[in-house]
């Protein structure tokens, strides 16, 4: 049986230590759940499964160019982390488009090869690698060089 008389917003809360500033549990409770709102993650996962060449869009869905089916977001996204991959030693560009009007795409970031097959970026939510608009068209497409194989996720918060 629960005892009565005692709530969460009469039961103290020492935040010290943390990032918190509630001083009651109830109180606390609700910061971190807001807290873990926000930092909610999303994937994007791409990759094409052969010698991707400038033009080349990167597929998001098995068979289909970027170009064609990118990834629309609702709400505005940040990318945080990139790691890109490919099967062999690759020089060459990628870049993370908003192509929301295809005419005039717009480069949210470059993903760049030097001699390599892994290139890792990292930002953080306050200081993302990348953001878009709500209402983006995301789309990857090499700009310079030639990539094998090319594979790779972006780590994001919203979207």
């Amino acid at each position: 049986m629960i005892a009565k008389g005692q709530t969460a917003l009469s039961t103290p809360f020492d935040p010290s230590g943390t990032s918190l500033v509630s001083t009651d549990t109830e109180s606390a409770i609700k910061e971190v759940l807001n807290a873990s709102f926000d930092s909610s993650k999303a994937f994007l996962l791409a990759q094409y499964g052969g010698n991707a060449i400038v033009g080349r869009y990167l597929e998001f869905f098995s068979g289909i160019a970027s170009d064609a089916a990118p990834i629309r977001v609702i709400n505005p996204y940040k990318g945080i982390t990139i790691v890109a991959r490919s099967t062999a030693v690759s020089t060459g560009d990628i870049d993370v488009l908003d192509i929301t009007v295809p005419a005039s795409p717009i480069v949210l970031y470059t993903i760049t090869y030097t001699a390599t097959d892994t290139v890792i970026v990292s930002g953080s939510p306050v200081s993302p690698i990348f953001t878009s608009a709500a209402n983006a068209r995301i789309a990857l497409r090499v700009s310079s060089g030639s990539i094998q194989k090319p594979h790779l996720y972006i780590i994001g918060q919203g979207g």
